[in-house]
């Protein structure tokens, strides 16, 4: 039988908690800032002042997009989470969310691209449609069809993205800081 300590057992849980903590900052930093890069890229359209007008159309387009990030950087988020482990040094510790970090970067990047790219070839299929216009004026069969292509593209992606985010060598930095 294996016998644990009391220091082993709290010590696990509170790296569990700093690892919920670590990954809620990454998953909502990151849906925050592909929000805001694909809202750049639809300057027509004030996302959140038609959410807050009750746009549904709107409402259901911006949920693709947060559902569409989400599923491209879950392996990301999930290696940082890794990367993490019991008895590491603190400036282990802090380089590996560091690179953990800019690797996941490079996932919203390529999720927003992504996500993006879906939208410019739905746009360039239907010619005859003005796809922003349609959800400005609140059109709920536009929107279920621009997100569920988002969301089609982001699971079709995302073992692409990982290889990306896998590829990205940053360890220049670790040998930089000797860890």
């Amino acid at each position: 039988m294996i016998s644990l300590s009391v220091e082993t057992v709290l010590g696990s849980i509170a790296l569990a908690f700093f690892k919920l903590l670590i990954g809620l900052v990454l998953a909502i930093g990151s849906i925050y800032l592909g929000t805001n890069l694909l809202d750049r890229l639809t300057r027509d359209v004030d996302e959140w002042k038609e959410i807050k007008r009750g746009n549904f159309a709107i409402g259901i387009l911006f949920g693709g997009v947060i559902l569409s990030i989400a599923i491209i950087i879950e392996n990301g988020v999930s290696a940082a989470l890794s990367a993490i482990v019991p008895g590491m040094s603190f400036p282990s510790l802090i380089v590996s969310l560091f690179v953990s970090v800019l690797k996941l970067l490079v996932g919203v990047l390529a999720a927003v691209f992504s996500v993006y790219m879906a939208l410019r070839v739905i746009d360039s299929i239907t010619h005859d449609i003005d796809e922003l216009s349609e959800l400005k004026k609140g059109n709920v069969a536009m929107a279920i069809v621009m997100a569920a292509v988002m969301i089609a593209v982001s699971f079709v992606i995302k073992s692409s993205v990982d290889i990306v985010m896998a590829a990205t060598d940053f360890s220049i930095i670790s040998d930089f800081f000797g860890v």
